[in-house]
């Protein structure tokens, strides 16, 4: 539960990824909404390949996408540069990866 008066500390509206060109172009992200409020518990599952680490790495500014818009604690990605985003993820986030290496 959130309170609604505080805004989302992720902002994801409308996000298109895809991989490839032409005929082996696929899309993975398909105009995903989501919120993220802090202090939420957020559990991402599916399927292998169905594009949770696509999401991620986008919300992170590791990955551009294609289409959509991402703020995170109110500043919006695309408004950074690559230098910029890499100094902003350092400060506010954290990554636990499900493999060590």
């Amino acid at each position: 539960m959130h309170d609604d008066s505080q805004p989302a500390a992720v902002r994801a509206r409308s996000i298109v990824k895809s991989f490839g060109t032409g005929d082996t172009q696929i899309t993975v992200l398909k105009g995903i909404d989501l919120d993220i409020y802090l202090g939420e518990l957020l559990l991402l599952v599916g399927e292998s390949g169905g594009g949770k680490t696509t999401l991620l790495s986008a919300i992170a500014g590791i990955l551009d996408i294609d289409a959509g818009e991402i703020d995170v604690l109110g500043v919006p990605l695309i408004a950074l540069s690559p230098s910029q985003r890499t100094r902003f993820r350092g400060q506010t986030m954290g990554f636990i990866y499900q493999q060590f290496n």
